[in-house]
């Protein structure tokens, strides 16, 4: 497996930790890169501090990536299924799908608990500080996030169907290609390898050809099914080169 592959693993890892803006931070152990790059799509004006709806607005961007379907709710099945159990506690008015309203209503308390000097704001110290077992508790990970199923395994339609939401994610503007500009600073060195046709940015059909060979990268067994023993081993067989 070329090296070229693991930042793939790591991009999608860091739009997980941006689902939750506050607690992800804790992680930096895990992905330097992904958590001052979180924090900076929150605090998009760049004051070195996030208010409020500066966060709501995050937490907005984080419900249309989790709502795959975009029906304007996130439904059980959209939720990866060891986190499911919390789902009740969010879909406060039992109708089997949680609105934005629910949404907001269940995360925007995180952020009165991390601003600990209540001064209605948060800096990149007190998004560190966060609890760290919140986010464990909370955060899916990636491997959680494409198994829809809930069968601890990832096929290749789950796989695909996520690489679509990262897709989207990334593509800021919203005109179906992904241009330099969108891809964080740390990514900007494969543009050249994903974009194939050097025509005005990364397509989806360019962007699913790259990722879907990451599939086969680590579909060790050659099975067509990811598990995550498979995603573990191909990502420490890639930090040791």
């Amino acid at each position: 497996m070329e090296p070229r592959t693991a930042p793939l693993v790591v991009a999608a890892c860091a739009l997980v930790l941006a689902a939750m803006p506050v607690a992800a931070p804790s992680q930096a152990q895990d992905s330097q890169a992904a958590v001052p790059d979180g924090f900076a799509k929150t605090d998009t004006n760049q004051s070195g501090e996030v208010d409020p709806d500066e966060f709501r607005a995050r937490i907005l961007e984080i419900f249309q990536i989790l709502d795959a379907n975009q029906d304007g709710r996130i439904e059980l099945l959209e939720v990866p299924a060891r986190r499911r159990q919390v789902f009740p506690s969010v879909d406060t008015d039992r109708s089997g799908g949680v609105d934005q309203a629910e949404f907001l209503a269940f995360v925007m308390p995180r952020f009165a608990s991390a601003d600990t000097d209540k001064n209605g704001l948060l800096t990149a110290a007190e998004v560190q500080a966060a609890d760290e077992f919140e986010y464990k508790l909370n955060a899916p990970s990636v491997f959680e996030l494409s198994d829809r199923n809930g069968d601890g395994r990832v096929d290749e339609v789950e796989f695909k169907d996520r690489m679509v939401v990262v897709f989207d994610a990334i593509d800021a503007d919203k005109d179906g290609s992904i241009a330099f500009a969108e891809v964080p600073e740390e990514f900007k060195a494969l543009f050249p390898e994903v974009d194939t046709d050097g025509v005005t940015g990364v397509s989806l059909k360019e962007h699913l050809a790259f990722t879907m060979g990451l599939f086969d990268e680590t579909d060790s067994d050659g099975n067509r099914l990811l598990t995550a023993a498979e995603v573990d081993a191909f990502n420490r067989a890639e930090s040791t080169r």
